[in-house]
Parts: structure tokens; sequence; C-alpha cells
């Protein structure tokens, strides 16, 4: 045959040293041919809250006497990356894009193109010109493969892909972790495209990047993307039916994804406290808790606001003001921190809370009013510390009406060491210190000393870090409702994740078809996340709210679902092996989704003038170069 007398000639030719400045490269195996080489590995980064894709143009020369057969190892990818959007440009410079098929077929039309079929002329076996390419996903490692071939002798392939992330969230800061990307000889370059969001405040491995900065893709990198308004919180949702999909089980997926706002409220900056502490005999098993607690208050104020003053009042049956001024938060914490004194009957709560609006409106005489255009005036607070073991002639109304009247903001820290199983909560919204201090801008908590968090607790009565008893509300399309209780609180800036997998069949008539007030099954494992299983789930979401309170204030977040949060859970979920479903429901979200998964391939054919290759037969075929993966096929040489 012509095509032996061809590759016999070739097989006696001498090595080519190189051409256009590379370095060719032989095969170990047979040391004949040479393998692609890389001209080009470029990536734009397009950053996104939601999603940040990565565009992959990648071209590669064959410098070489023979067609080569390149397959490259994508180990970078993990389960985190969804692999996509497969492109090549064929001989007039058009882009054909991939198909996603099935991976079995993909395989044996990869094969067909490379290896022919024992049921075609063996004269029609040489007629494979145009090129193949294929993106392959493992089952194991979520790594891929990028497979070429041909790429003819002294002529380029030129190919594009996408892979994209659901970036990461963390305290009003969204996050992708940039792998190296040096699989083949050429390290990538990476370059960043402007973020479609405005508002988001780029930065590359902590420094704002230049307008034309490039990336050295040997190195991993860090994109981070901030949000302006630190008060926003992103709520997605999705609803997926399995068997509307393609798969095989009669399954509801319900995935919900909430970005707690970093900053759940705007408050004005503190100025000065008095911190007014019970001394009263009955606080005598908790005296050293609130002395420390307001001691830790203190110092961390006065990291936050370092301007800010404190004042000290302790009360039994007497008031007594321990510096007759403001002073610096830091001092105050020492003092409080190795004060001791005998405690005494009696409890004088009125009298020390009038000398602390006293002492506040005093030294709020002296200062310089706020002038038009300096931002917010600052705000006096009372943070009281007591168990409200009050006698029982206490005039509450009138210590109500001197509130309201004062406007000093006010935090009432209720001591209740019989409440076992709280840690530190917001008091009833009906208990009347807890109204008392919500009308000036404040709350009431009860907290009880066993296992808290000093710091944590002055922390939120700083500013505001947890939002209360968060709730999950679910309409469904035929107007019922289901409402969830997640844990006692979300935290800002954290991400809480919720999740329902339930058939689709109607539920028993012996079996309530709704959901109100149900516990969430809650792994406890501190990672914001929760997961509600019920057996039947017929009817679709179409509208979810996350609830909760902000110091007793009620905020809600609402979505009708997003398209690009279910081919996003889709296409996680299709690459993850213990998430519980079918092979089968895996490879329809797959196929919904549009990823390469061990499912699904991409695979797309590009024509190309000139001279055909031959597939690679027994005797006779191309070498195949740049083979360093999975294939049995790859390893050059001829005598497949």
């Amino acid at each position: 045959m012509a095509t032996s007398v061809v590759a016999g000639a070739l097989l006696t030719m001498p090595m080519v040293a190189g051409i256009g400045g590379h370095e060719l490269r032989a095969w170990a195996n047979s040391g004949m041919g040479g393998e692609a080489q890389s001209q080009r590995y470029d990536i734009e980064v397009i950053p996104g809250s939601e999603r940040t894709e990565l565009l992959v143009t990648r071209t590669f020369f064959n410098p070489t006497l023979f067609p080569s057969q390149l397959s490259i190892d994508l180990e970078h990818l993990d389960c985190s990356a969804a692999l996509d959007g497969l492109e090549i440009q064929d001989g007039k410079g058009k882009w054909v894009a991939a198909t996603l098929i099935d991976a079995q077929d993909a395989e044996q039309r990869w094969e067909m193109h490379v290896w022919g079929g024992d049921d075609l002329p063996s004269d029609q076996l040489a007629v494979n010109g145009d090129t193949a390419v294929r993106l392959t996903r493992d089952s194991w490692g979520c790594s891929g493969s990028l497979d070429i071939y041909p790429i003819p002798p002294l002529q380029t392939r030129t190919v594009r892909y996408r892979i994209a992330y659901v970036p990461s969230y963390a305290e009003g800061s969204y996050a992708v972790e940039l792998p190296a990307f040096d699989d083949f000889d050429l390290p990538a370059s990476l370059s960043l495209r402007a973020a479609a969001d405005p508002s988001l405040a780029i930065t590359i491995d902590d420094a704002v990047p230049g307008p034309a900065q490039v990336l050295d893709g040997e190195k991993s990198h860090t994109l981070s993307m901030r949000i302006a308004d630190a008060g926003r919180g992103l709520l997605r949702a999705a609803d997926l039916d399995l068997a509307a999909l393609g798969g095989v089980s009669d399954q509801r997926l319900v995935d919900v994804r909430f970005d707690a706002p970093a900053q759940l409220a705007t408050l004005p900056p503190i100025r000065r406290v008095a911190l007014v502490i019970d001394n009263s005999r009955s606080t005598d098993d908790d005296r050293e808790f609130l002395l420390g607690l307001a001691g830790v208050y203190a110092e961390t104020l006065g990291k936050q606001y370092p301007g800010a003053e404190v004042e000290v009042f302790l009360f039994d049956r007497e008031v007594q003001r321990f510096y007759f001024d403001f002073v610096s938060p830091t001092w105050a914490a020492e003092d409080l921190q190795k004060y001791e004194r005998e405690s005494r009957n009696g409890s004088e709560l009125g009298a020390a809370l009038d000398a602390a609006r006293a002492a506040l409106a005093e030294a709020a005489s002296h200062d310089a009013p706020v002038s038009e255009g300096e931002g917010i005036a600052a705000a006096d607070w009372i943070v009281l510390f007591s168990d409200l073991d009050l006698r029982s002639d206490f005039e509450l109304a009138a210590q109500k009406a001197a509130a309201a009247k004062a406007g000093v903001r006010m935090h009432v820290v209720f001591d209740d060491a019989k409440d076992i199983n709280r840690d530190f909560v917001p008091a009833a919204l009906d208990n009347p210190w807890t109204a008392m201090a919500m009308a000036s801008g404040g709350m009431g908590w009860r907290i009880n000393p066993a296992g808290i968090s000093d710091e944590e607790v002055a922390a939120e009565l700083i500013q505001p870090q947890r939002l209360w008893n968060p709730a999950l509300i679910r309409e469904r399309a035929d107007g019922s409702v289901a409402r969830e209780r997640l844990d006692a609180y979300a935290m800002a800036g954290e991400v809480q994740n919720w999740s329902l997998l339930a058939s689709t069949a109607a539920a028993p008539a012996s079996e309530a078809t709704d959901i109100e007030d149900a516990e969430a099954g809650n792994d406890d494992d501190d990672d914001g996340d929760a997961a509600y299983v019920d057996p039947h789930e017929p009817t679709k979401t179409v509208r979810v709210s996350f609830t909760g309170e902000v110091w007793g204030q009620p905020r809600s977040w609402t979505t009708t679902g997003s398209d690009a949060h279910g081919r996003a859970r889709a296409a996680a979920l299709a690459l993850e092996e213990g998430s519980g479903l079918e092979e089968a429901d895996r490879a329809a979200l797959a196929r919904y989704a549009q990823v390469v998964s061990p499912f699904t391939a991409a695979f797309a054919i590009a024509s190309f003038e000139g001279t055909p290759a031959s597939p690679a037969l027994g005797g006779i075929g191309t070498l195949h170069g740049g083979c360093r993966g999975y294939s049995s096929r790859c390893g050059g040489g001829f005598g497949h």
C-alpha cells in the first residue's frame, strides 16, 4: 500500500532538532516521532460572585514529520470545577462547537476516528483527515482529559473550553482558588476581564490587579471579590425534578443557598458607654462572670472604636460610680478584670440607670454639634448586666419614660443561670425590659454563664453578628407553604446551605402534605448547613424566603428560583459520588447542566483541507505524541 511505502520512508529520516525555536521531544518507547507543543495557552478569568468563568484557549503545533495524537491530563481540575463549552477551530477559522454526548458514545466515536472500523473498506480507512477533539472527566478525582487527533505534521490546531467555579463565601467576600495551569510544556498566561458586577472589588493574592496584569499559570492564585454593599445578602434556590430531567428516580431535589450579609445592620458609631453592673447579693454566683463579661465588652469596644469612652456604675443598695468621668475602654477593661467587692443586699437599679443617663447627658453637653455632611452622629449606650431580681415596688413605667426621653440606646443582659439549655439568646419580645431596650435601638438578652464565649457576646452587643431564629419558607405551586426552622442563628457573612430530596409521588392520605414549623435535620458541624428529608414533595417550589431577626427586628430575603443555581448544583452533583443519587440520575443532571462528567463527554470534528491522515492501523498508523494519561492506546510508536 502507498501508506506503507510512506511510513517506511519516514522511518529512515533523521530526527529534526528543532523547528520554529521549539525543542522537539522524542517518544521514549520508540525513539521516533515527536509530540505536539504549546504555542498558546491563554486563560481569561471572568469574575462573578455566583459563577466565575475561565475561558481557556490553547494552540498546539506539531513540529515533527508524523501526524500526532495529543492527550493531556487536566489534573488541575477538582470536583468544584465545571467543565464545558468545548470548541475547535476548523480550517477556515470557524469555531465548531462540540456536542455533549454519552461518555461511551464519545469513546466509540473517538475510537472510530482514530482507529477506523472493521466494517469499512481498507481504502476508506485512510480517509481520516479531519481533526477530532474530545473532553472527558474521570469517575474518580474529577480530573479531565483533552484529546486531539490528528495534528498533521508542521501544522497547528486550536481549541477552547470553559472552566467554571461557584465561589466560596465568607465575611462578605467571594473567593476562587485558581490552581496552577501547567499541564503541558507551556504554563498558561492568565488575564483578568472586568467583572460584570461593577460593585465587586477584585484582588489577586491580596493585591489589586493592574489594568493589563498577566498572571503566571505556573503558580496557584487566589481571586477575591468583595461586595461593596456589605449589607447585601444573596439567596439562591432551585427545584429539580430528576425524572423530568431524564433520570430514573421519582425524586425532587430542592436546594437553597443563602449568603448572609457581612453587615446585618448599619449603626451609628459608638461615642460613650455606661456599663451598669448588678452587685446585689442575688448575683453572688455569677458576679465574677458579669464583671469579666463587662471587661471583655470594654476591651472589644476599644478595638473597634478606639475613640470611644466608658464609665462604670455598680449598684446594690447604693450606686457606686468608678471614675466620675468617661475613660478609655482599655483602662476600664483592666480594672473590671481585677475588681473585687463584697456584695450587699438591695438593688437600686432605677437609681443606677438614672445616674448613667445623667452622666451621659452631661458629657454630651460638651460635644461640638455634628455639622451637615459629616456623616451619622455618634450614639451613647447603656449596657446593663443584671439578674433583674428587683423589689416589688420597682417603678418600671418610670424607667420606660426616662429611657424614651433620654435618647440613649440600651442593651439589657439578663443573667439567667436557670436556663441550662441556652448560652446566649435574645430575650422574649414580650419581656418589658426587652421592649424598653428595643425601643431605644438595642435588645434584651438572656445569658447563661456556663460555656459562653465572652468575646462572642461582646461582639454581638457592639454590632449584630447573628441572624437569630432563621427559617426557610417555601411556597409551592399548589399554594401550600412549608416552613423549616433552622439553627438558633445564622452568622453574618457565612453561607447557609439547605437541601431536600424527596419522592415526587403524592403522599398517602394518612400523611400530612404540608410541613409547618418542622425541625430541619442538622448535622451540628458548625458549617451552617442544614438538610431536611421529607418522604413526599410532589409539588414544585416556586418561591423561597429566608427569614430571621436582627436584635428583634425581622429580616427577610426572597427569590423565585434561579436556573443558573439549578445548573450549578446539577453540575456539582453529577461529579459527587457520595450524593446518594443513582448514576442515571447523575448523568441526567450532567446533561441538564451541559457539563462534562464521568457520564458525559464533549466531542467535535472540524474539517481541514489537505492530505488526510490515516487511522492508526497495525504496522502503518501515526505516532501519538503527548499521551500522558489513562488510555492503553497512549504510548506512541506503531503496531497498536
